[in-house]
């Protein structure tokens, strides 16, 4: 049952994604210049919520896990709903980057909206959240230098 509700939110995000695709092609074939360097902005800007994104995904899972898929499933719908509805007003105001803006708001407030939640479900603490989340992102970084570094041996 969870599973169907999770398709369906995801068919619903894709369908928006392609339709604010669909609108960029139709504005460059139109002639506006769109150039690597105007899109460096708008890369930056999801980069940031791929920071974010994760920590709305383990939360999300922790609900389901402890049996609470239907205050996931309230929490999803809310935050499908705000994603379009933000995004939407931002690409019209702004245009490209508005998308994107729009993107790093509604990601911002549902991570907020999430931390919320599980601070009040499971007791979780920021300062326990931000220490885990360095010592990832390290654990990350650690591994892929090591990974070049025996790239580059391999390679001479």
């Amino acid at each position: 049952m969870a599973a169907m509700r999770v398709s369906r939110d995801i068919a619903a995000t894709i369908t928006i994604n392609s339709k604010i695709n669909d609108a960029a092609i139709s504005r460059f074939r139109s002639g506006e210049e769109f150039s690597a360097r105007s899109a460096a902005p708008i890369l930056q800007l999801y980069m940031l919520t791929g920071i974010l994104r994760p920590m709305q995904n383990q939360a999300a899972n922790l609900l389901n896990s402890i049996g609470k898929q239907a205050l996931c499933f309230v929490i999803n719908t809310i935050s499908l709903a705000a994603n379009l509805i933000i995004n939407y007003t931002c690409f019209r105001l702004i245009g490209f980057y508005g998308a994107a803006i729009g993107t790093l708001i509604t990601c911002a407030l549902g991570t907020l909206a999430w931390y919320l939640i599980m601070r009040k479900q499971i007791g979780t603490k920021l300062s326990s959240i931000i220490v885990y989340m360095m010592e990832s992102y390290k654990t990350i970084y650690l591994n892929l230098w090591n990974m070049l570094a025996k790239t580059k041996k391999a390679n001479t």
